[in-house]
């Protein structure tokens, strides 16, 4: 008897937590979001010379986002990064950056995130399942996404604000120059606003 309690109260949590989970996404009206590019960016942090973090800024992201409340998993998501505009902090860095070595922007100007699928993780934080493509490279890419816009506010105004951060090798894109000097993993932070259009 002690243990039919207890897979019950079990099986009662779990529903509980579904519905939680399912409840920030259930109040985003269905349709097109489009980049507030204004309120968006991207920023890439690496080890250089294993101690401190290289930053590098890129301002100018644009993108969707398909959401439909009835089937949030199916989510399409595409971000697009311009890298030719990015800043390194200094012109020497942003020559080699985007260099042949690096982006190679004359020929790759664009980084890309698609995304494909949606599973909340709590009632404000979700993975998406998608790729990323760098220098005409695609590799599978997970993003781990907080909404930092209150659900009812984001349904109220159809603006979603919201931070995700994933983490790539850049020698996985062909990016293998510096290697004495500049790590390995490569962690980007998102900042993305959306507005319904």
């Amino acid at each position: 008897m002690k243990l039919a309690k207890i897979a019950f109260a079990i099986a009662f949590s779990l529903c509980g937590a579904g519905a939680a989970l399912a409840q920030w996404g259930a109040q985003l009206p269905s349709g097109q979001y489009v980049v507030d590019s204004s309120k968006s960016k991207v920023v890439s942090r690496v080890k250089y010379l294993g101690v401190s973090n290289m930053k590098v800024h890129f301002p100018l992201v644009t993108g969707v986002l398909n959401y439909d409340p009835r089937n949030p998993t199916a989510v399409k998501l595409d971000v697009n990064v311009d890298a030719s505009k990015l800043d390194g902090g200094s012109n020497f860095n942003n020559n080699q950056l985007k260099g042949e070595d690096f982006f190679h922007t004359a020929v790759h100007p664009f980084v890309y995130f698609r995304g494909t699928s949606l599973m909340y993780t709590s009632p404000k934080t979700a993975i998406v399942d998608g790729s990323i493509t760098v220098r005409n490279i695609t590799k599978p890419a997970k993003l781990a996404v907080i909404f930092n816009t209150p659900a009812q506010l984001a349904a109220r105004d159809g603006r979603v604000a919201l931070a995700a951060a994933t983490k790539i090798k850049r020698s996985d894109f062909g990016m293998t120059a510096w290697g004495g000097a500049v790590g390995e993993s490569v962690t980007l932070d998102i900042t993305v606003e959306f507005v319904r259009k």
